[in-house]
């Protein structure tokens, strides 16, 4: 890169010098601006790559060049985004490449530009704004037919439909843009597509699936060396481990993850790591542990960090304290969450919403609890992910109202929902509840069959766990204790 860069220069010595020689053709000249930009946007130096667009920009606007002027306004635009972290000052410069583009009628250019809107607004957590530039993007890379952008529209759109929570359109655009890529031959983005399709496929009620996906592309990545593809992997690999019961196996990779994800530096996947450690010790009861990866999260990360994951971390310590009956703090976390999920048509993103609904009747926010159970049924739709935290939280509310009937029908429904999708860590759990509410009504009988049968569990989760103080930990819990105890 640095013979190729001294190569370049030498070039634009001599043209500053000498100005540019009649010989050479326009052509050459875009060649030489595009070239030696994008050498010093690979190098990482960012001065001399916004110099030299300013000068590309300036030669298509002499020549009155559209195309050109188009590419080097959106080549200027990246590199304020990316090497100046300014997506906000790209902006303006993305408006005019797209004025630029629809005047002329350029339509890759347009293409490019949307594209890039969509980032910079995703970047600045403008989110509704990046699903709109994306779609637009997406909508002319198929009218162009154009591979190479139609792939970069799709994975990116993807991430977008992700921070939304919108999983059925995270997978669809996900496994179309991998496919595109892997027809291309780009082994590096089809793997970071299909790292995103793992996600989704978790998040929609496939833990076997997404594990599967996750550990495909985990491989190649280990293959190429690509830590940034091994960091992205465990974090969603811990959570897909842990879904499917396998306790000792998430613990490692979520550590792993986050050591990877340290070393990469990327904020967002730092953050998902820590936050996927932060879930892990709570399921495993460490709950102190727990408590202070969540707290430390929510002081040392900035709101825009936040913005999308907020409401996640706040509802993992309502979970937290709620687990040990400590309900004023846990109603006030689940106030704090609720607050941070302020847009009424979002899934929360974890799956502890029974927890959230506990603590708001127990802090005496009855209506507000209510609301929040509609709300789950709502969004949740077809997904049986999300249907299961939907069923806890309608028996939390039907147990307070004094209807154990009902409360035992939604109980019920949702071990059925464990056991389909395969969450053993759920489903003792929900015997657990199960088995409260048939004391309680005098049927013994049926209270035992489900202490037994979550029994089995815990001990069966617990061989998982090959650390052992955190399997003597979690073997301790309270909540544990109450079902191996009785």
């Amino acid at each position: 890169m640095r013979v190729a860069i001294a190569h370049y220069e030498t070039a634009w010595q001599l043209v500053q010098q000498a100005g540019w020689p009649e010989a050479i053709s326009g052509a050459d000249r875009q060649d030489l601006y595009a070239n030696l930009g994008r050498a010093y946007e690979l190098a990482e130096a960012w001065p001399q790559a916004r110099e030299t667009y300013q000068a590309m920009v300036t030669y298509a606007r002499t020549i009155g060049a559209s195309a050109l002027e188009c590419l080097s306004l959106n080549r200027l635009a990246t590199v304020t985004i990316y090497g100046f972290s300014s997506p906000q000052q790209a902006i303006p410069l993305l408006e005019e490449a797209r004025t630029v583009a629809i005047e002329s009628g350029e339509k890759r250019g347009l293409a490019e530009t949307e594209w890039n809107l969509s980032v910079a607004a995703r970047m600045q957590q403008e989110i509704r704004v990046a699903r709109h530039h994306g779609e637009r993007a997406l909508e002319i890379a198929r009218q162009l037919e154009h591979p190479q952008l139609l792939a970069r529209c799709l994975n990116s759109l993807a991430y977008v439909h992700a921070y939304l929570r919108h999983w059925n359109r995270v997978e669809l655009t996900a496994s179309e843009a991998r496919d595109v890529y892997a027809a291309a031959g780009n082994r590096i983005l089809e793997a970071d597509s299909q790292r995103l399709l793992g996600w989704s496929q978790m998040f929609s009620g496939r833990p076997h699936e997404g594990l599967n996906t996750l550990r495909e592309t985990d491989a190649f990545s280990r293959t190429i060396e690509n830590l940034w593809g091994e960091a992205e992997c465990a974090y969603r690999l811990a959570h897909a481990l842990l879904e499917l019961g396998r306790y000792g196996e998430a613990v490692n990779l979520a550590r792993q993850g986050l050591a990877q994800a340290r070393i990469v530096g990327v904020p967002t996947m730092v953050l998902l790591s820590r936050i996927t450690w932060g879930i892990v010790q709570r399921t495993l009861f460490a709950l102190d542990g727990a408590e202070e990866t969540l707290l430390a999260i929510l002081s040392e990360s900035t709101g825009k960090e936040l913005t999308g994951f907020g409401d996640w971390v706040l509802a993992e310590l309502c979970a937290r304290h709620a687990t040990v009956g400590n309900w004023e703090q846990a109603h006030t976390y689940a106030k704090q969450s609720l607050r941070a999920l302020e847009d009424e048509s979002l899934l929360p993103i974890g799956w502890t919403g029974w927890y959230d609904t506990a603590a708001l009747l127990h802090g005496g926010d009855e209506q507000p609890a209510r609301a929040f159970v509609e709300r789950l049924s709502k969004v949740a739709g077809k997904n049986i992910r999300y249907r299961l935290p939907w069923h806890r939280a309608e028996a939390v509310l039907a147990q307070w109202e004094g209807k154990p009937e009902e409360a035992i029908g939604n109980l019920q429904d949702a071990g059925d929902l464990a056991r389909e999708i395969g969450l053993p860590g759920e489903e003792w759990s929900i015997l657990a509840d199960l088995a409260t509410l048939h004391s309680g009504q005098g049927d013994q009988r049926e209270a035992q069959q489900a202490r037994q049968e979550a029994a089995a569990i815990i001990h069966r989760l617990a061989d998982t766990i090959d650390q052992e103080g955190l399997r003597a930990g979690f073997l301790a819990a309270k909540p544990v204790r109450a079902i191996l105890d009785a």
